[in-house]
């Protein structure tokens, strides 16, 4: 895809330059080191030993191809079931990591959408497939949260105990209960959700993953959707029936631990205009 890349580049640079805000490829990994700094820079502090170790672990993930006017980097994720088309991952200025799309035209999209142009047709013409009609994060938001392997390899190098990984639950999760997806690996949320509700609502942001691909939070969308049959639209009442006395509130907001799940409910007028679940460590 590095290869693809080059092509769109030699033959559309003041395109990808304009539109999606593409400075100029990489051909190296050196202005990323250059940028971050060596382990040996660390000297004999140790947390910013962990810190510099922790950034090149990643990079070893990492293929780069291309810094943005707005000095992030971009490369492609290698990892076994993407080599032919593989996400597209970026580090910031002040070096958090993020997904900037589920391939290469998807993050060329989403970069144009920032830069505030339209690629669709152009990105056609390349004879790539667009993401349209999806809302900004749908299309990455069953892969592994990027955002947080930083912070996990740190804390692995400092020899820190970090959070036992979870077990993915030994029930199924239910289509329509977003608190049992909780813990499941997103691949198997996104086909459940495809199968239960058809493809078009993998347009939408459903749910995020921790680290390793497991689902951490999940959003009610639809109000054929709930929790232990609170939908969107219920009242307040009758939440309160059902759950009793909140673990938290706030004007607008109630919170309710139960177990390892916090479940969060927006109310207006008061009935339920958005419901949200989430693993408690996650929530913290």
């Amino acid at each position: 895809m590095r290869e693809k890349f080059m092509e769109l580049w030699e033959r559309h640079s003041d395109i990808l330059a304009h539109s999606c805000g593409i400075r100029e490829p990489l051909l190296s990994l050196d202005p990323v080191l250059e940028a971050y700094g060596m382990p040996v820079d660390a000297g004999d502090n140790p947390r910013l030993a962990a810190h510099y170790k922790a950034h090149h672990r990643m990079f070893e993930q990492l293929d780069f191809f291309a810094v943005t006017a707005r000095g992030e980097f971009l490369a492609f994720y290698r990892t076994e079931g993407y080599s032919g088309n593989p996400p597209v991952a970026k580090l910031d200025s002040e070096g958090q990591y993020g997904w900037a799309g589920a391939d290469l035209a998807d993050a060329l999209y989403w970069a144009a959408e920032d830069e505030g142009s339209d690629l669709t047709g152009w990105l056609k013409d390349q004879g790539f497939a667009c993401p349209e009609g999806f809302e900004l994060g749908a299309s990455t938001q069953f892969l592994p949260g990027i955002d947080k392997w930083h912070l996990r390899f740190y804390r692995e190098w400092l020899g820190e105990l970090v959070g036992k990984d979870k077990v993915s639950p030994s029930g199924e999760p239910d289509a329509y209960d977003p608190s049992t997806w909780l813990g499941h690996k997103g691949e198997a949320v996104r086909d459940l959700i495809a199968r239960a509700h058809g493809e078009d609502e993998l347009r939408k942001y459903w749910v995020s993953c921790d680290a390793r691909g497991f689902v951490q939070s999940a959003r009610v969308l639809k109000p054929s959707l709930g929790v232990a049959g609170i939908t969107l639209g219920c009242g307040r009442e009758e939440l309160l029936r059902t759950f009793g006395e909140p673990t938290q509130s706030g004007a607008i907001r109630l919170y309710y631990d139960k177990g390892p799940i916090r479940l969060h409910f927006t109310i207006q007028g008061e009935r339920i205009v958005k419901m949200m679940c989430m693993t408690i460590g996650d929530s913290q």
